[in-house]
């Protein structure tokens, strides 16, 4: 906290006397943040972005025994700033408060309208594919569509003193085979395109989160670990369940970047931590301290995406809200 500053509301302001920090409000509190190395702090698009320095080319005009003579001191002119690195966001670009129904939002339930205890999602360009949980099963939803199609299900266990997770996670490929994590069946389903039927690639697997990268390997969160796939390399945790740097436990839904980085939702530890190609531990890029509701806190660690500038944004379970944290960036 720093008390140079004072907070209207929460939310992230400019610092007027250094462009690569800014200020981080949360109940009250000023919390001064910076930005990674070679990025300052916009107002306008409410993140950091890549420092363009306005190059000046110098023109020198002259002339020849041949030609008119044009006589003037040295002609300078400025080029148009450089864009900024692509993230598809423009500059005039704002956060939209209100959320929009895409699908189900017609109660909880079975029809295909509806969905019930939804626990994962997977974005193929504009179609969602959604782990419809309790419905045992995987639903697609186009775009604009009032009901979802069944895609995919899994085997329903029936104990009526317990109440199971089924379908936790599904991803898809670049042709179209989906692989579903059936936590309560532990096992790991792949479904061709346009197949009525799966098969179990992975048995004997508490799984929970999966990920794939850009070769299409599969990566499953289980226990405490992460593992890939074809194979069974563990490339994140497996030293049993505790918090250590080298240990995971109950680890939740995950990301893999360009670099094959494994990010992981480190459900207990209330922390992500990411995990590099190879790394003996991981390093914690947002939570992992007390589990409360302050900004540089959280309670579950749910979910986790990262965006191409390395900005993590993660499910805060506990305390019912996503969470925003810039690369390289610690509250203090």
């Amino acid at each position: 906290m720093d008390g140079t500053f004072i907070c209207v509301n929460d939310g992230m302001f400019e610092n007027t006397n250094d462009r690569q920090t800014f200020w981080h409000c949360s109940n009250g509190y000023a919390y001064l943040q910076q930005c990674p190395g070679g990025l300052v702090w916009s107002q306008v698009k409410q993140q950091c972005v890549w420092n363009v320095v306005e190059p000046t080319i110098t023109v020198t005009i002259s002339s020849t025994t041949t030609e008119t003579v044009l006589s003037t001191p040295e002609a300078t002119s400025t080029r148009s700033p450089l864009p900024v690195s692509g993230d598809g966001i423009c500059a005039s670009a704002k956060w939209d408060q209100n959320g929009v129904t895409v699908a189900g939002g017609n109660k909880e339930g079975s029809a295909l309208n509806q969905l019930d205890y939804p626990k994962g999602l997977f974005l193929d360009d504009d179609v969602i594919y959604i782990a419809d949980n309790h419905n045992c099963r995987v639903v697609k939803w186009t775009p604009g569509a009032a009901t979802g199609q069944v895609v995919a299900s899994v085997k329903k266990l029936e104990d009526n003193n317990y109440l199971f997770d089924f379908v936790t996670s599904v991803v898809v490929d670049k042709n179209g085979a989906i692989f579903i994590c059936d936590e309560a069946n532990k096992q790991v389903e792949r479904w061709f395109k346009n197949d009525n039927h799966g098969e179990i690639i992975i048995a004997n697997i508490s799984c929970w989160g999966l990920a794939l990268d850009n070769e299409g390997s599969l990566y499953v969160s289980a226990f405490d670990r992460v593992t890939k796939w074809p194979g069974n390399e563990v490339v994140a945790g497996g030293n049993g369940q505790g918090s250590a740097l080298n240990q995971l436990y109950a680890p939740r839904h995950l990301f893999v970047d360009q670099e094959k980085s494994v990010f992981v939702a480190d459900y207990i530890n209330t922390r992500v931590v990411k995990w590099p190609v190879g790394a003996k531990e991981g390093t914690v890029v947002a939570g992992g301290k007390e589990q409360e509701s302050g900004a540089n806190q959280l309670s579950f660690a749910h979910s986790v995406v990262v965006d191409q500038m390395g900005t993590v944004y993660t499910v805060d379970y506990g305390n019912h809200r996503v969470m925003r944290w810039f690369n390289g960036l610690k509250q203090r």
